[in-house]
């Protein structure tokens, strides 16, 4: 298949101990939805791959640059771009997302330190690099407890194939039960 029937992402889980590159692909759906006659694929979750060489890790934790958030880019994204940018090829760099989602470390420093880093994060992967990245706050930020926790559901349930199929007709949705307190 061609490259271009292909669309890729990037995810960077910045957590306490280290940062890991995710790089992902998927098949295009326009070109997809042309190809396929299986309505019950039409319906399913598009199927993202990942080789086992797309992962790549640095350290220490983003958390650790609390100090010196002009550190942030040479001394710890622009590996993980560069391994990026050798796994996508170049004519997709400007249509492929790049997210960085901060989790643990980043949650415990001081508010200012949290957005010095974040600040310098954003800034150095768009000067720096050609992925894209349109709106700082939606593509790079700290995410809670409870989101990593609904990320974690989401993958897991994807990777069993219980998002496959989904049919609404297939579905019944009763009314909603009141609850009286007493």
């Amino acid at each position: 298949m061609s490259s271009d029937k292909f669309h890729y992402g990037i995810v960077i889980d910045s957590g306490s101990s280290g940062s890991r590159l995710q790089v992902y692909r998927w098949e295009n759906p326009e070109s997809l939805q042309k190809s396929v006659k299986d309505k019950k694929v039409a319906r399913s979750i598009i199927k993202v791959v990942q080789e086992s060489d797309w992962t790549y890790k640095t350290t220490p934790g983003l958390s650790s640059f609390a100090n010196n958030p002009d550190d942030v880019w040479d001394d710890h994204f622009e590996p993980l771009i560069e391994y990026a940018e050798k796994i996508i090829p170049k004519t997709h760099h400007s249509t492929t997302p790049i997210f960085v989602q901060a989790t643990a470390g980043m949650r415990l420093i001081s508010e200012s330190a949290r957005n010095k880093i974040l600040k310098k994060t954003c800034k150095s992967i768009k000067d720096k690099s050609k992925f894209y990245l349109p709106n700082c706050e939606e593509h790079i930020q700290v995410i809670d407890g409870e989101t990593e926790g609904i990320y974690g559901w989401l993958a897991l349930n994807y990777l069993k194939g219980t998002l496959n199929d989904y049919d609404l007709s297939l579905i019944h949705i009763s009314e909603p039960t009141r609850l009286d307190v007493i």
